[in-house]
């Protein structure tokens, strides 16, 4: 491995941000990836993300994030230049839960040991224990079977459109955790959880709002809204018009076309 730009360490927020409550907003600039052996909260790009322990964020350059304090974690930040790293990065999803905490923290130990001594060898240790370890979670992550739980998942919400349905209720349905979960399934359908089962009850209420005489409350129970205000909230912005309009119209287009 040639040399290459790189940080390492433990993160305290204690120490670093003594006193406040989140970290500045800043933009990253290097890829990164961080080991929770504790519950974390973060923003990227916008989003919030609960952290659980036992879990790995890995970042590529271009993001803008900033996180709750307190915070304490592992690190490791390597420059663009090395390929090697980057494209692991590149190759993992956002979150992943792992059991590689204990390797991390001694690869990263190693690292600054190298740091400390101005050995190059012995940080190239460090960093190839940490990519053996990646290599395995990859090979797991991409493991068939975890397709088969999105599909495992896409089905309880069809069987279970008309009950309340949480991210951490669909994420034991198929024995993952929240995090993961929910970087497994967008990554695979280009949707969050959530927002796919929104489309499947919208889906179920249009046929529905065609096929019977229910009402719009009605209707909003059987396909897990938790009020009829909410689902013509929630209609109105998928469709662009209210559940009643919505029948009113569609019926009015069938008569017409078959005057």
């Amino acid at each position: 491995m040639a040399e290459f730009s790189y940080l390492a360490g433990y993160f305290n927020s204690d120490i670093s941000f003594p006193g406040l409550e989140t970290s500045r907003p800043r933009l990253v600039t290097m890829y990164e990836m961080e080991f929770y052996f504790e519950e974390g909260f973060t923003n990227i790009d916008g989003e919030y993300y609960h952290i659980p322990p036992g879990t790995i964020l890995s970042v590529s350059p271009g993001a803008v994030r900033y996180s709750r304090l307190p915070l304490r974690n592992y690190f490791i930040k390597v420059g663009p230049e090395c390929e090697e790293f980057a494209a692991f990065i590149r190759s993992m999803p956002r979150f992943f839960a792992s059991g590689m905490l204990d390797v991390a923290r001694n690869a990263i130990e190693e690292i600054l040991a190298g740091k400390a001594e101005g050995n190059l060898f012995r940080v190239n240790a460090g960093f190839n224990n940490i990519f053996a370890a990646l290599e395995e979670e990859r090979r797991r992550i991409r493991d068939p079977k975890h397709g088969a739980r999105v599909e495992e998942a896409i089905y309880y919400m069809k069987a279970n459109l008309q009950k309340p349905c949480t991210l951490s209720e669909l994420a034991r349905a198929v024995h993952l955790s929240p995090v993961y979960f929910h970087s497994l399934f967008k990554s695979a359908t280009g949707e969050t959880p959530l927002a796919y089962l929104t489309r499947l009850r919208i889906e179920r209420a249009e046929v529905m709002l065609l096929t019977g005489d229910l009402s719009p409350a009605e209707i909003a129970e059987m396909c897990g809204f938790s009020s009829e205000t909410y689902f013509s909230a929630v209609f109105k912005k998928s469709t662009g018009c209210t559940p009643r309009q919505y029948r009113l119209g569609k019926m009015k287009a069938y008569w017409n076309g078959n005057k």
